[in-house]
């Protein structure tokens, strides 16, 4: 049996909702914030992983490959989700919560948010470090 795809069911899985009788992100929203959760664990797993390597082991040279391309994919997947947030907006908070709650959730979030900002700057400056030493030394 095929379900037919109403106006209401791409609204719910491409819009944030914020009607009054209901208020959530969209599917894609969700998506995003999920793939970015699990991709930030999955690099700092990666990275304490990488420290322990010794020199003769075969990931030695691999990982940080790994570990660059992961991150440049998490880089790409969060500037699409900035677009994301600014094309639907945010979710206004609910009224259940309290107003030093929802200040908490925002301040969190902007720490969060200038700590991924960092550690790109830092990346991409240990990434033309790197490129700029072994092109010298050759």
């Amino acid at each position: 049996m095929m379900t037919k795809i109403t106006r209401d069911t791409s609204r719910r899985i491409f819009r944030n909702t914020q009607s009054r009788y209901q208020k959530g992100y969209s599917a894609v929203s969700k998506i995003l914030h999920w793939l970015v959760a699990v991709l930030i664990f999955g690099l700092f797993a990666l990275g304490f992983w990488m420290v322990e390597l010794d020199y003769y082991s075969s990931w030695y040279q691999d990982a940080p490959h790994l570990h660059s391309s992961v991150g440049i994919l998490l880089a790409v997947i969060i500037l699409f989700r900035i677009f994301w947030r600014l094309k639907e907006g945010a979710i206004v908070s609910l009224s259940t919560h309290s107003r030093w709650e929802s200040m908490l959730s925002k301040i969190t979030h902007l720490i969060l948010w200038a700590i991924f900002f960092t550690f790109l700057k830092l990346e991409i400056l240990l990434a033309v470090v790197f490129f700029f030493s072994t092109f010298m030394s050759n």
